[in-house]
């Protein structure tokens, strides 16, 4: 699976809209947590990767309620306010590893907001009777695939021949 997901408005990249399904799976899942939420202006050059990330005195520490996306519009409420909040995004980009989303809001492409998961969550994904298939190896391991055409979604396991070992003995 990759680490790096992103989503553009508009773009005609096929994986865009699983993307942005795997985001909203994502976001959906910081509801009752705890988050870091930071913004920051672009560069004149556009580059991202030169924004200065270091924890500022006006970045806030919050808890998230209600997260969930409808459509391209990312939604929540605080944990201190009662009316809920949204953005809409024009790009997004999840960061699986560092548990952190970058959002550039399609109302002004001069800054960007990142949230970021303090704590490492791992992504649950739920598959509703996939085609599954397996391949076995010559070194004696296995190789899973599960996909869900539905949700456009494939999920490939390999697991060492003493993995193997340990599933046939608990079955």
């Amino acid at each position: 699976m990759a680490t790096l997901i992103s989503w553009q408005l508009g773009s005609s990249d096929p994986d865009n809209e699983p993307n942005l399904i795997q985001i909203a799976q994502w976001w959906a899942q910081l509801s009752n947590e705890k988050v870091l939420w930071q913004q920051r202006p672009i560069p004149a050059s556009g580059r991202l990767e030169e924004i200065d990330w270091k924890t500022q005195s006006f970045d806030q520490q919050l808890i998230l309620l209600e997260t969930s996306l409808r459509g391209i519009t990312l939604y929540w409420r605080q944990e201190t306010i009662k009316e809920e909040r949204n953005i809409t995004a024009n790009e997004l980009l999840l960061d699986l590893t560092k548990q952190q989303l970058d959002i550039i809001p399609s109302s002004s492409r001069t800054y960007t907001l990142r949230v970021t998961l303090p704590k490492i969550i791992y992504q649950t994904i739920r598959m509703d009777a996939p085609q599954v298939g397996a391949v076995r190896q010559t070194n004696g391991g296995l190789v899973l695939l599960c996909r869900d055409d539905a949700k456009r979604l494939e999920v490939e396991i390999h697991l060492a021949a003493a993995q193997v070992a340990d599933i046939v003995a608990k079955a």
